[in-house]
């Protein structure tokens, strides 16, 4: 799957923490998605897990990485970055549950002016519950949860489907939606991705 992240906060938030002058939160941030950008890398040079692989998983695993959050126009976006762990049992009724954490980022971001945007960090947490197993390499898990900061008031819920990673064993997943969020009382789109690697 070709990342939704790519595509608009590496950049943005190169731009933006490069004129902040290294405080400690910044510099956490930019570790944050650097870490999360060469994840994605890695994720996306792995081949799909085929539904053999799949098929025969057994027992629980537990994947770490990230999430990417994407709400709003094109011309005033909220741009987030955060922690995901997910938790996949492929015994019987399979599920998959998890959460997203520690999330932050830009606000008031236009995607075409480098640098634009406020910084700031976000609490909250969004769950990820009621997920399953499907056929083939495939999976979908909901996600709900509503995050404050920066100015911003943004609740989500949704569902996000994607695929497993890894062959001859499964290593990775990743798993995005495209739908509709609040943002600050307004219902905007929104991008959710979750990609992890297993622990």
């Amino acid at each position: 799957m070709k990342s939704i992240y790519k595509m608009t906060f590496a950049a943005l938030l190169g731009a933006t923490l490069a004129g902040c002058g290294g405080q400690s939160f910044e510099e956490a941030l930019l570790d944050q998605a650097n870490e999360f950008d060469a994840l994605v890398d890695r994720v996306d040079g792995m081949a799909l897990s085929g539904s053999r692989v799949v098929d025969n998983t057994t027992g629980r695993a537990s994947f770490s990485g990230g999430a990417a959050i994407i709400a709003g126009s094109e011309f005033n976006a909220t741009i987030l970055i955060g922690d995901a762990d997910v938790d996949v049992n492929f015994n019987g009724g399979t599920d998959v549950s998890g959460s997203i954490t520690n999330v932050g980022g830009l606000a008031n971001a236009n995607t075409y002016i480098s640098g634009s945007g406020d910084l700031g960090s976000y609490s909250g947490t969004v769950a990820l519950s009621n997920g399953s197993v499907g056929g083939g390499n495939t999976v979908s898990v909901d996600y709900a949860g509503t995050l404050v900061g920066n100015g911003d008031r943004l609740v989500l819920d949704g569902t996000m489907d994607g695929v497993f990673l890894g062959n001859p064993q499964i290593r990775a997943i990743d798993v995005l939606d495209s739908g509709v969020a609040t943002l600050n009382g307004s219902r905007v789109n929104v991008a959710v991705e979750v990609v992890a690697e297993r622990d």
